[in-house]
C-alpha cells in the first residue's frame, strides 16, 4: 500500500516524511482502535508492541521522498497553512504541524504528503470519522478547523502541502532540546 520506498501517493500516506514516535504512536492507536481505517486496524492489531517499534524505525529510516515531485502549489493553500483564514476560526495548518518542518508533538508532518490523502483525511476530519492518535485531545481542534473548510480551500491546502519538499526529520527529544534555553 505505502510502496517499497513508503511513499505512499495517492490513497495511502508517504511514511518517509514522519518521525519514529509518531509513526509508532499511529499504529499503537490502529491496534487499540482510537484511529479508524478498515486497512490498517486489522493489520495493526496483529502487531506487537516490539514490531510496532520496528517497522515505525524502518519507515522512519528510509530516505525522505515526496509524493508528488513537482505538483503545482496553491496560493490559497499557502495562506491557509502559513496565515490560517482570519475571522473564520481558521488557525494556520503550521502553528500546529510546524513552520521549520519540525512539527509539535503530537501531529504529522504535511509537507511532501500525498495531495488526495490530506484533502482526504481533513473531510473525514470534518465528517467527524477519523478518530485519534493521542486518545482523542490532539485531533479535536481538527474536526472545527475541517468543518469550516469548504472543499476549495482543502483541496488548495492540500496542493500546497504536496508541493513542498520533504524535510529532514527531527525526533521529540531532538524538538525539545532545542526548545530548551
Amino acid at each position: 500500500c505505502h510502496g517499497a520506498d513508503g511513499a505512499g501517493g495517492g490513497a495511502f500516506p508517504n511514511l518517509t516524511i514522519q518521525r519514529r514516535d509518531y509513526l509508532a504512536r499511529t499504529l499503537a492507536a490502529y491496534a487499540a482502535g482510537r484511529r479508524r481505517s478498515g486497512f490498517m486496524q486489522v493489520v495493526a492489531a496483529e502487531l506487537s508492541p516490539s514490531q510496532i517499534d520496528a517497522l515505525a524505525a524502518h519507515y522512519a529510516a528510509l530516505p525522505r521522498r515526496a509524493s508528488e515531485p513537482g505538483s503545482a502549489s496553491s496560493a490559497l493553500g499557502q495562506q491557509i497553512a502559513l496565515q490560517g483564514l482570519p475571522g473564520t476560526g481558521v488557525a494556520a495548518c503550521a502553528a500546529c504541524h510546524g513552520i521549520d518542518r519540525s512539527a509539535a508533538r503530537a501531529y504529522p508532518v504535511l509537507e511532501g504528503q500525498s495531495r488526495w490523502y490530506v484533502a482526504n483525511q481533513m473531510r473525514v476530519f470534518r465528517a467527524g470519522g477519523r478518530g485519534t492518535i493521542g486518545g482523542g485531545r490532539a485531533a479535536d481542534p481538527m474536526v472545527a478547523i475541517a468543518r469550516r473548510l469548504n472543499d476549495r480551500q482543502i483541496e488548495a491546502v492540500a496542493a500546497y502541502y504536496a508541493a513542498q519538499p520533504p524535510a529532514p526529520v527531527q525526533s521529540f527529544a531532538a524538538i525539545e532540546t532545542a526548545r530548551r534555553p
